[in-house]
């Protein structure tokens, strides 16, 4: 049996990342269409990177079109995300867990996103 070293168990990850990265990065500029054009993938990746822990501690990791629409939320106007009533409707919602994860983000989409999506008209 062949056992994995450190350093390549370390390599093996940091690539299954950089593909993973890159693939959501793709959808969520193709299929979703909220990666600002002007933002680099590098700039894409170091946005959604910080919230791939957050997103499998409230379970969303583990459906594909969960772990998009939950990394799309990155994309919304800064001054949406640092409203306080905003954001504290977003966290409430996304992680009460007793609540199915595509439910929390359905209500999310349908109730919370709208009134964000505003805040980039003002």
């Amino acid at each position: 049996m062949h056992t994995i070293s450190g350093e390549a168990f370390d390599a093996i990850e940091a690539e299954f990342r950089a593909r993973r990265n890159t693939i959501l990065i793709g959808r969520l500029r193709g299929q979703m269409a909220v990666v600002p054009r002007e933002m680099s993938d590098a700039e894409a990746i170091a946005t959604i990177e910080p919230l791939m822990g957050d997103a499998k501690a409230l379970g969303f990791a583990g459906d594909d079109n969960d772990l998009l629409r939950f990394l799309a939320l990155a994309f919304l106007p800064d001054a949406a995300r640092h409203d306080r009533l905003l954001s504290d409707s977003f966290q409430r919602c996304l992680g009460d867990a007793a609540t199915h994860p595509s439910d929390r983000l359905d209500f999310a989409y349908k109730h919370i996103v709208p009134k964000a999506i505003r805040f980039r008209e003002r």
